[in-house]
């Protein structure tokens, strides 16, 4: 077999094993996609088209500045960043609207990286996407009750301890009458 066989082998592969990645995340609720050199996604999951608001065909070909121009640049950028170094950036936080929910800040938490071929090469850029905005806004609603609990507690211990400030002046009072304590302190 030759080297060019093997080169082009692995090119099949590779492609054959993205379809089967991509299958296997269909349905899933992790959202899923392929990004050619151009940064045009080649491949995407249900999930993903549906968190975007853009269906399958109409994504396919374009890229992810042409159908989210809020998150475009920054998705572009973290994208020719695993072309050029050929190593994943985990984890990152994404912040923007989309055509789902025009209007509505929406965040996600992604991971890219390089999907190889047989031989190494990258083939293209893999995204794994979450949605956690329903997790931020529910942070945001306990953080906001936690600084009320707090406030309260503030002022409870406040009365609290201007109560017990109260009862030593009266103890004191009725120990200068000459009268026993009325509270145990």
């Amino acid at each position: 077999m030759s080297v060019e066989s093997v080169g082009t082998m692995g090119v099949a592969d590779a492609d054959q094993r993205l379809r089967e990645v991509i299958t296997c995340f269909m349905g899933s609720p992790v959202g899923v996609a392929f990004h050619d050199r151009t940064h045009r996604i080649t491949h995407i999951n249900d999930t993903l088209a549906a968190i975007n608001g853009v269906p399958i065909e109409a994504t396919i070909g374009r890229t992810v500045k042409d159908i989210l121009p809020s998150v475009g640049p920054r998705v572009e950028a973290l994208l020719e960043q695993v072309w050029r170094t050929g190593r994943p950036v985990e984890n990152t936080e994404i912040v923007g609207e989309t055509p789902a929910e025009p209007g509505a800040t929406r965040y996600w938490t992604c991971t890219y990286f390089p999907y190889r071929r047989v031989d190494q090469q990258i083939d293209s850029v893999g995204a794994i996407v979450l949605e956690v905005t329903e997790n931020r806004r529910a942070a945001r609603i306990l953080a906001k009750e936690k600084r009320a609990l707090e406030e309260a507690n503030r002022i409870m211990m406040g009365r609290e301890n201007r109560i017990l400030e109260l009862k030593q002046e009266v103890n004191a009072l009725l120990k200068e009458l000459g009268r026993p304590a009325r509270y145990t302190i």
